[in-house]
């Protein structure tokens, strides 16, 4: 698994669903994987984004 893909999985989800909808559960059903299995690629979970403006990432095609 790949942290661009992770994070791409995790904009396209906050734009459809909104922050009441984000939580690593939704996000592995994304990406057919266990919840678990991201935190090796990203680490703990974070309350808020990273206050830098390129906080959403890589470029994620539709």
């Amino acid at each position: 698994m790949q942290r661009d893909r992770i994070i791409c999985a995790t904009v396209a989800l906050l734009d459809e669903e909104g922050p009441d909808g984000l939580n690593m559960r939704s996000i592995g059903k994304r990406l057919d994987v266990a919840a678990t299995a991201m935190y090796r690629h990203i680490g703990p979970a974070r309350t808020s984004p990273p206050r830098s403006p390129r906080w959403r990432g890589p470029s994620c095609s539709p």
